[in-house]
């Protein structure tokens, strides 16, 4: 494997949010470790579709899952969350390497076959917890192990987005709990978890005092044969108290919202984020005794110019981490986020959801 390019199948094309698109994308950003050799869909029509839409003439559509693991080294999931783990599961049965996306699956009793084929595979698994690629989130990280936040007082992140707040858009899968499992929660709380530690470092503790509000606005979206009832969350606020004792508090919507937006206070300065400028972060110093100095934008140092182009964020940050585990798969190296920090996040989730207060 090491003399010749992994060979790499993309599960799953996607019709609305398109992140295999970015998945592709890191691929590309190293040509000579790895091409897309494979693409496997549901609907082979979309598969050969999105073949010919981004110039993959090279690639085999693959009729069956089966087939495409026979003809992989390594697999990328971005399909429904319900199919997450019999897919991880079949890839390391395989040995055939997984980057799959998040959250990993949609109950705590799937976690079980997981854990127990990583103890016998040779193969690396990763979930897709891609925020840590953001330039301004790194920054963030390195100055809060350096102690520059001092003692953590408030962490409050808002993230989500707008597409579903059109009333017109149809059911699709994101809105089924049997395929979803939960909402707004599982997709956005995902990468926010993860941001508090990758940020404020793993501590081996969680957050505790949780109290979860969440509340689904438009309850019936147009289905096949007539409305259809949305089955999780549109939008959730969450409190909590952070391991040093800070507060934590999140907000995440898919009906509406201000982009994702990250705010930090500690007793030696404060930091904001938001993801329009991901490589720029706004500090607020202060000294002991002193008041908190006028704020000053941190420009964050990045050898990708795609971080300074029209191209999203998000998807510059799954391609960044996409090239980060074809790395590891190369160096025989630990993959950042992987399976295992994937099964944390999926408990963290559950006792979210568990805190509800209705």
């Amino acid at each position: 494997m090491q003399n010749r390019r992994l060979r790499v199948t993309i599960v799953g094309t996607g019709q609305n949010v398109g992140i295999s698109r970015a998945h592709l994308m890191g691929y590309r950003y190293c040509p000579d470790d790895a091409e897309v050799s494979g693409i496997f869909d549901v609907n082979m029509a979309a598969a050969q579709a999105w073949k010919k839409e981004y110039d993959l003439s090279n690639a085999v559509c693959y009729g069956s899952f089966e087939q495409a693991l026979e003809n992989s080294d390594v697999v990328s999931i971005c399909t429904p969350n319900d199919t997450h783990v019999g897919m991880i599961c079949r890839c390391l049965e395989h040995d055939v390497n997984v980057l799959c996306e998040k959250p990993l699956s949609n109950t705590m009793d799937e976690l079980e076959r997981i854990a127990a084929l990583l103890k016998t595979t040779k193969a690396k698994g990763m979930i897709n917890l891609n925020y840590r690629r953001i330039p301004a989130m790194r920054y963030l990280s390195r100055f809060a192990a350096e102690g520059g936040f001092g003692k953590i007082y408030l962490y409050r992140h808002t993230m989500g987005g707008s597409r579903f707040a059109n009333e017109a858009l149809p059911m699709e899968w994101r809105l089924r709990k049997s395929q979803s499992g939960s909402g707004a929660i599982g997709d956005f709380c995902s990468h926010m978890l993860d941001m508090v530690n990758f940020i404020l470092g793993d501590r081996g503790e969680g957050i505790t005092n949780l109290s979860t509000l969440k509340e689904t606005f438009i309850k019936e979206r147009k289905g096949r044969t007539g409305p259809e009832a949305v089955e999780n969350e549109d939008a959730a606020v969450l409190i909590g108290t952070l391991p040093g004792g800070g507060l934590l508090s999140f907000m995440t919507s898919r009906v509406g919202a201000i982009g994702n937006r990250l705010e930090i206070i500690g007793s030696k300065a404060i930091a904001r984020f938001n993801m329009e400028e991901p490589a720029r972060v706004y500090l607020q110093k202060r000294q002991t005794g002193g008041a908190f100095q006028p704020e000053e934008a941190v420009e964050v140092p990045t050898d990708n110019p795609d971080w300074h182009t029209s191209v999203p964020a998000a998807f510059v940050a799954c391609a960044e981490n996409v090239r980060e585990f074809v790395h590891a798969i190369r160096e025989n190296a630990p993959v950042p986020t992987d399976l295992a920090q994937g099964m944390r996040i999926q408990r963290d989730i559950e006792q979210i959801l568990a805190a509800d207060r209705r």
